[in-house]
């Protein structure tokens, strides 16, 4: 099903150069129509009749990492999964994989944005306005959502973000390959009255999928998956606007429509909004390859430092970074930082060049011979053009120098 117009907006792709512009089409496959995103880096499918739902991410050269699910027309039109808020007690949810949400209602669709530069499309269902937009050069799907109450009386619901994954086209449910990275506060308190969150944040900062499944308060804006054999991963990556303590993150590893997937999940902070009024949240999935681990993710920069395995008995302090962006670049600037607990501050900054998602760069931070003590890590990074694109400590990473 689709809106009306739609035909006519897809034909108005600008063509050139394929390589690195974005193009919009659309695809048939057993009688369901997709909308399908593209750049030189990665290939996204939307299907319009259920819910507009990003129900594949490819990354070129790498694989999938989206679960796409068991889509036939015969799902389509009946009334099984499909994409829709859900207002409960647990919260306003909008799901990305076709599993524990019913409609029959289709959602309107529409292409809002089909250039060289920038493809969009945005999907309508009720209280949710939802567009998802990838860019020429880009590895991310920008997410933007738009929550109004359309209702006769204020609410305080949350929006609840699903994305869920199977990197290189499986979920590896038993640890073996995939783990989860999730910056998870030190805290025993309840973070709203939503859930009890854990109170083992060391234990949970890196864990294998399907050792677990709850909620999170998380310390920083993302969690990521990686595939440690194919190098593959995938992150969610909240704004900075919408991230704050009433946040909470959950993951699930499981079989979803009898498909094995693992999910990253936010629960954004609740809304209060009077009838009539709107919010507005943004996140984006960032697709990258080349790493094996993850110990931060910003917007455009995913990054991983080899720590010591003990504690350094003297001798130069030297700590190895493996970084990949987003988008192509040039070159970046990293700056790694070693703060002891009595205030004392050592730096080093590494210069990477060409850089992407699926070309990660190595350096090697030296920070000579530093007295004994605990020092925790920070990071900045900086672009060509001098704007930043992380800082950030990254969060429980402890260097003991003795």
């Amino acid at each position: 099903m689709r809106a009306r117009g739609l035909a006519v907006l897809l034909a108005c792709v600008t063509l050139g150069p394929v390589w690195a512009e974005c193009s919009m089409r659309e695809q048939t496959i057993e009688g369901v129509t997709f909308l399908v995103m593209e750049n030189d880096l990665i290939v996204a499918r939307v299907l319009p009749a259920m819910g507009g739902a990003l129900s594949d991410l490819r990354l070129k050269g790498a694989g999938p990492l989206l679960a796409p699910g068991r889509i036939t027309r015969e799902q389509v039109i009946r009334p099984i999964p499909i994409y829709r808020e859900r207002r409960n007690g647990w919260g306003l949810t909008d799901w990305f994989y076709p599993g524990g949400a019913y409609s029959i209602e289709a959602w309107q669709a529409s292409v809002v944005e089909n250039t060289a530069t920038t493809c969009a499309v945005q999907v309508r269902h009720r209280m949710i306005t939802r567009t998802m937009r990838i860019r020429d050069g880009s590895s991310a799907v920008e997410v933007t959502v738009q929550v109004t109450n359309t209702g006769d009386e204020a609410f305080g619901k949350s929006y609840w973000l699903h994305a869920m994954y199977m990197l290189g086209g499986v979920a590896d449910l038993t640890g073996g390959t995939q783990r989860l990275f999730v910056p998870v506060a030190a805290t025993t308190q309840r973070r709203r009255t939503l859930a009890e969150v854990s109170a083992e944040p060391a234990l949970l900062a890196d864990a294998p999928t399907g050792s677990w499944s709850r909620f999170l308060a998380p310390a920083q804006r993302w969690m990521a998956l990686v595939d440690s054999a194919r190098r593959l991963g995938a992150a969610t990556v909240l704004s900075a606007e919408d991230f704050s303590d009433q946040v909470i993150f959950y993951s699930w590893a499981g079989q979803a429509d009898g498909t094995p997937v693992i999910s990253q999940e936010m629960v954004l902070a609740p809304l209060d909004l009077v009838q009539g009024a709107s919010a507005t949240h943004h996140a984006r999935l960032f697709a990258f390859s080349g790493l094996q681990r993850v110990d931060y993710v910003g917007d455009s920069v995913a990054l991983a430092v080899t720590m010591p395995d003990g504690p350094v008995a003297g001798g130069e302090v030297r700590l190895p970074v493996r970084v990949v962006t987003s988008g192509r670049r040039p070159s970046v600037e990293l700056e790694l930082t070693l703060h002891s607990e009595n205030g004392e501050v050592r730096s080093d900054t590494v210069q990477l060049a060409d850089l992407g998602p699926t070309t990660p760069r190595d350096g090697v931070a030296a920070f000579g011979m530093a007295p004994p003590g605990t020092y925790s890590v920070g990071l900045s990074v900086r672009g060509a053009d001098g704007s930043t694109l992380a800082e950030e400590t990254l969060w429980a990473k402890r260097l003991i120098v003795r």
